[in-house]
């Protein structure tokens, strides 16, 4: 439990001076740890907010062309149905 002193602002102002998120912040005041995937992720969204404001578009094309390339791939609605039409055939 956090101390009845620390206020909701002077959190987000103390995430803000250490760079952190307030995910990371209220995680660990609350004694737990983050996952390697949130950790992960913290770590991005402190990268990107360091950039410049005009150099976080270019940042997030980068981000989309790395997704289209080894991002998850989704199966389309009409390949689904064309999947489970030959199924139900079979």
């Amino acid at each position: 439990m956090l101390g009845s002193g620390v206020s909701p602002a002077r959190l987000l102002a103390l995430a803000q001076g250490l760079s952190v998120s307030v995910d990371e912040l209220f995680a660990v005041a609350s004694g737990r740890r983050l996952t390697e995937p949130e950790a992960k992720l913290v770590q991005v969204m402190v990268f990107f907010n360091s950039l410049p404001v005009e150099k976080q578009e270019e940042a997030l094309e980068f981000l989309r062309m790395y997704h289209r390339r080894y991002g998850t791939k989704t199966e389309t609605i009409a390949a689904a149905k064309k999947r489970l039409k030959s199924r139900r055939a079979a």
